[in-house]
């Protein structure tokens, strides 16, 4: 199999900071197959695996029940979830099974009405959970700061580091990190970007 320069640099960039191997890097057919996304929400304890995207379309079952994981479980509102999202949290997945992790993405937050953000202690006032554009998310034994890693790996928006979990969003392209409990400084990697 041909290994394209741009997956070279980005699983070079990769292996520098210690994460797995993209899981794309030797499969140039990744992102046009089918995807799935397992979730588990830690205030309810609900868990669900959704085949999202089949066949270069939206599932729309599945992605009703995806918009559903990532509700505002404060307000009892749902609303649609970005798709970009979506494949963010996909790829983010994808990248841990083929290193060996299997786990479900624990959904901290996903989607916030404007009432229950301006009660969330920080939250940015123009936060992109009012848009269904953002989660904050951790895996069982998966250190905050790889995840955070990997994400912000991917360039696709905002990504911030905490203590127990990871902010990610779609929205414009910025990192920062919490200085709460000792966490580390944020790291980011650069990467070479496909135009």
């Amino acid at each position: 199999m041909k290994l394209h320069r741009r997956d070279f640099l980005l699983a070079a960039g990769a292996s520098l900071i210690g994460l797995p191997r993209p899981v794309w890097a030797n499969n140039p057919n990744f992102w046009s197959q089918p995807r799935q996304l397992w979730l588990y929400r830690k205030d309810s304890r609900e868990n669900g695996n959704y085949r999202f995207w089949t066949g270069n379309a939206i599932d729309g079952d599945a992605y009703s029940w995806l918009c559903y994981m990532l509700r505002d479980s404060h307000d009892k509102t749902m609303a649609a979830m970005d798709v970009n999202l979506l494949n963010l949290l996909y790829g983010l997945q994808q990248w841990l099974h083929n290193a060996g992790i299997r786990q479900p993405l624990v959904v901290h937050s996903g989607l916030r009405t404007p009432q229950h953000n301006a009660n969330v202690e920080g939250a940015a006032r123009n936060s992109m959970h009012m848009y269904g554009k953002a989660a904050d998310i951790a895996v069982p034994g998966v250190e905050p700061q790889m995840l955070f890693n990997m994400a912000a790996y991917f360039g696709m928006g905002g990504v911030g580091l905490y203590p127990t979990f990871v902010h990610v969003d779609t929205g414009r392209k910025r990192y920062w990190s919490a200085k709460v409990g000792g966490i580390k400084d944020a790291r980011v990697v650069q990467t070479a970007k496909a135009k």
